[in-house]
């Protein structure tokens, strides 16, 4: 004990004579902490509320317009905010408990700005005609997304909802003006275009409001799992409804590819009958993510003509090739054989890897993430949603004939049915016994109180 107290006396004199070295540390530290709350990949809940702080203190001066600005501000009808880390290239990304919805949990997300769109949206020049205003929004989708919509869907963008403007000062010309500006700003972020242009696909969050540069996405589960046997059947039928929203971001114009993907980009929905994109910022459509990989600037490895995880190839110093992987490729390779934790420095079994994974399986995963050409992704596709399909039914009949199997057991003990014991393995017979005894003991004391009472 004497020993310990004079080596803890010591401590001072060894820090003050490795100062230098302490402070350098310490520097360090704090230095990497501020960076990672900057760039996104840590947070506090702490920070969630400074920004509903902030925004609400925008909304009170009248800078700050939205369907949910009175809920959050006013009526305070969301709490329990939870921050949410490894989200670098957003500005704020927190959940809230919504106390009076259909939806009990909601995520926000912040649109990012830099410093041309800010201008253009603080600006002070003359508000335009509703059609000078679709006409800038037509613009701003074919340069965003490469596509033209319907005037339908560009009079759908330019609204936030008429309960954003209630209570704003002026004439009804004043109030669409703010409005106009309010989906304008929103109208910069990649996110919140593609969920409300591509809302009736499914494929991304649906937008249940928004307030300032913040809009409000309904809650999906996170693709996480956990390797049991109890475990599988989910992650099998995860596997199935992955596949599913697959096909669904290609089955019609405009394609769309996925140039960011890991597990926890994707989320299953509430009843379990969906999976959705949670971050759909690198979801591309397909001409885009070919002007990204094809942009013609120079080169020398294949790898500096590559988006993230949209692949192409470097030809006589060059970046002229389309994407030349497809989603299937990249989801089979990073979601279901392997999982890449942030940072890419540990490789972990993916979504489809486990002790219970048939080799078949393996196998055919493999030749998922190695196809060539799109006649062998279509071959591989289908042949895995089947192989998946029919795991997913046949774990789901051994599950239903468990979950019967105890019906049965339970009423035999009941009734006391030693036909259906001499049926039973030694150890179901050991465990039909233990049962039967509390059973029969509960029986006769009942019987005694029943005497007792007669």
């Amino acid at each position: 004990m004497f020993q310990r107290i004079v080596s803890f006396k010591r401590i001072p004199g060894i820090i003050y004579r490795k100062r230098y070295i302490f402070i350098s540390a310490i520097v360090i530290l704090v230095s990497s902490v501020i960076l990672l709350l900057h760039w996104g990949v840590l947070c506090t809940n702490l920070q969630a509320w400074q920004h509903v702080s902030n925004l609400c203190e925008l909304h009170r001066q009248g800078k700050a317009i939205g369907s949910l600005c009175k809920a959050l501000c006013i009526d305070n009808q969301f709490h329990t905010l939870t921050c949410h880390p490894f989200h670098v290239g957003k500005d704020s990304v927190f959940s809230a408990v919504w106390t009076i919805s259909g939806n009990p949990r909601v995520v926000f997300k912040a649109v990012r700005l830099g410093s041309n769109e800010e201008k253009d949206y603080l600006s002070e020049n003359p508000y335009p005609t509703e059609d000078q205003f679709e006409s800038m929004l037509a613009d701003l989708v074919s340069n965003k997304l490469n596509i033209t919509v319907s005037k339908e869907k560009l009079r759908r963008l330019g609204r936030i909802g008429p309960s954003a403007v209630e209570g704003l000062p002026g004439g009804t010309l004043d109030r669409r003006h703010h409005e106009m500006e309010a989906a304008w700003l929103l109208l910069q972020g990649h996110e919140y275009l593609v969920s409300i242009l591509f809302e009736e696909r499914e494929v991304f969050p649906r937008v249940l409001g928004t307030c300032g540069p913040y809009f409000a996405s309904e809650w999906v589960d996170p693709l996480e799992w956990e390797d049991t046997k109890e475990e599988w059947i989910n992650r099998v039928h995860a596997a199935v409804l992955v596949l599913e929203l697959l096909e669904a971001l290609e089955d019609t114009p405009p394609v769309f590819r996925l140039c960011d993907v890991r597990p926890g980009h994707f989320g299953i929905t509430s009843d379990g009958s969906k999976a959705k994109v949670l971050d759909s910022d690198a979801a591309l459509p397909h001409a885009v993510a070919n002007q990204m990989t094809g942009d013609n600037s120079p080169c020398t490895k294949d790898e500096d003509c590559h988006y993230f995880d949209c692949k192409s190839k470097c030809t006589h110093g060059k970046c002229t090739h389309p994407v030349l992987n497809n989603n299937l490729q990249v989801v089979c390779e990073k979601v279901f054989l392997s999982q890449v934790l942030p940072g890419g420095a540990v490789i972990l079994p993916g979504l489809l890897m486990s002790e219970h994974t048939p080799s078949s399986l393996s196998v055919l995963l493999r030749l998922c993430v190695n196809h060539s050409n799109d006649e062998g992704a279509e071959y591989v596709r289908k042949r895995l949603y089947a192989t998946l399909s029919q795991m997913e039914m046949a774990l789901f009949q051994m599950v239903l004939l468990k979950y019967y199997d105890g019906i049965r057991l339970l009423n035999n003990l009941i009734t006391g049915n030693y036909k259906y014991l001499e049926s039973k393995t030694a150890d179901e017979r050991d465990r039909w016994n233990k049962y039967s005894g509390v059973v029969q003991c509960g029986q006769e004391k009942e019987e005694g109180v029943d005497h007792q009472g007669h």
